[in-house]
């Protein structure tokens, strides 16, 4: 088989720039273990030289002690030599800067690695902030264009055929008999699999706080409920993962950004939070609420992305402070 120069020649490449893309990826972990070893090692070095820079020290105060007895006349100079004042402060000059330039010497690599690891710690928390930055812009992008395509469908289709596409249910009339035998068609919302969204958990028995039995669930997700309310009056704002601390739910990179904000007056929010249990057109959570299902899926009314916000809140907060 002919060796083909010009395929090896792209073969290299592409895993060249494959490994240089994986490196840029995760260049804020790698920063930091580069940062965290360089400061160890750097330190190990630091102890290091404070060590030899006893001997160093001692040599020092050995010659200073040799310009003191010269200079009181406690030590001889050489017949016919004198020791003035001048010659003493030269000495002593050439003593001070010998041991400088020791030590500079000795702590050096001390210097740089912890230096080195200071930077690079600095550097991955820049591409983590500026990650992060970019993060929330898209994601606040992606809600806006998310809200006003719901809007859109809701004006054309309607409220409930946009809340059945956006659920996975469908409204069906089916025949049902009443106590006194009578048959009559009612309507359901029925659907093969309930859509959860971004924002949604599942409470069931993975959850620490789950019983096996619909009044306590009912009652705990309640009062988390209540509880949340509270601490977003009283703070102003409450983030998603605040509520997913109480409910006992792993955090998400969402509910770091995501969230809810106090504010009655402005009619585009809510000002309270809602975990969705009160939703007629959703069979899992009216079986839940008759004490029929003891897991609920919660949807949260967050109002989306709320740094800005928040920020916003606490400038005021400190202006009125300040006033």
């Amino acid at each position: 088989m002919k060796f083909n120069m010009t395929s090896a020649l792209e073969s290299a490449s592409r895993l060249a720039n494959k490994i240089a893309f994986k490196a840029k990826k995760h260049s804020p972990e790698i920063l930091i273990a580069v940062g965290a070893v360089s400061i160890v090692t750097g330190t190990v070095q630091a102890c290091k030289a404070t060590l030899k820079m006893q001997d160093v020290l001692e040599t020092t105060s050995d010659n200073l002690e040799k310009i003191h007895g010269l200079e009181d006349g406690t030590l001889k100079v050489k017949e016919g030599e004198t020791y003035t004042e001048e010659d003493a402060r030269k000495d002593k000059t050439t003593v001070y800067i010998q041991t400088a330039a020791k030590a500079a010497k000795l702590y050096a690599p001390a210097v740089i690695l912890i230096g080195g690891g200071l930077g690079c710690m600095i550097g991955s928390h820049i591409i983590m902030r500026r990650r992060y930055g970019a993060a929330v812009a898209a994601y606040s992008a992606v809600t806006t264009a998310f809200n006003e395509y719901k809007a859109r469908v809701k004006e054309r289709f309607g409220e409930q055929t946009q809340y059945e596409l956006e659920h996975g249910v469908k409204a069906e009339e089916v025949e049902t008999t009443d106590e006194n035998g009578n048959k009559k068609k009612e309507t359901v919302y029925v659907g093969d699999k309930m859509i959860k969204h971004p924002y949604s958990v599942v409470f069931d028995e993975t959850n620490p706080y789950y019983e096996r039995g619909a009044g306590y669930n009912l009652i705990f997700v309640r009062n988390v409920q209540d509880a949340a309310n509270r601490k977003l009056r009283k703070k102003g704002y409450l983030f998603l993962n605040d509520v997913y601390d109480m409910l006992g739910v792993p955090n998400t990179y969402i509910g770091q950004f995501a969230g809810w904000v106090w504010d009655p007056a402005n009619p585009k929010i809510d000002s309270y939070v809602d975990f969705g249990l009160y939703d007629e057109m959703n069979p899992q959570k009216v079986a839940f609420l008759q004490g029929d299902e003891y897991s609920i899926v919660l949807d949260f009314n967050v109002d989306g992305n709320i740094i800005d916000k928040v920020e916003g809140i606490e400038k005021r907060r400190q202006e009125i402070m300040g006033n």
